[in-house]
């Protein structure tokens, strides 16, 4: 495995975003605060989303050949990393990479293991193993 960037040169990133209103709302902080990058000039991709998002997000992308550093932001995250907006480009930058072929092979990342299913390659990015951590709800708005 390996990192993405050297640690004192920040990573480019393009953050995406699965179709939800968590995601969205996400993607619009971590943009706002972090920048943003086409997948083409980035050095990483951020999927934001559940598993399901990650899989097509690796899927869509495979071909750029940059490594997917997902967080979770969806119903089910056990192959994302946490979501925490904080340090991302830091996060990122440390995370470690592994890459793959995609075709139903057992797949060990970070201490955890990874099952995919399809075709072609590509990388994959954790900085920790286990499932992703949400981000915090936003407060209801008071009338």
């Amino acid at each position: 495995m390996t990192r993405i960037t050297a640690p004192s040169s920040p990573p480019r990133l393009a953050i995406v975003a699965a179709d939800t209103a968590e995601a969205l709302a996400a993607q619009a902080r971590l943009v706002a605060r972090w920048g943003q990058h086409s997948p083409a000039e980035a050095d990483a991709i951020v999927a934001l989303g559940g598993d399901g998002f990650l899989l097509e997000t690796l899927h869509r992308c495979v071909e750029r050949g940059r490594p997917i550093f997902g967080m979770n932001c969806g119903s089910v995250g056990f192959l994302l990393n946490d979501f925490h907006e904080e340090d991302l480009p830091e996060r990122v930058a440390a995370a470690r990479t592994a890459d793959f072929d995609i075709f139903a092979r057992n797949i060990a990342i970070a201490g955890g293991l990874l099952m995919l299913i399809g075709m072609g390659s590509g990388r994959f990015a954790m900085d920790k193993p286990g499932g992703g951590e949400k981000p915090p709800a936003a407060a209801p708005k008071r009338r």
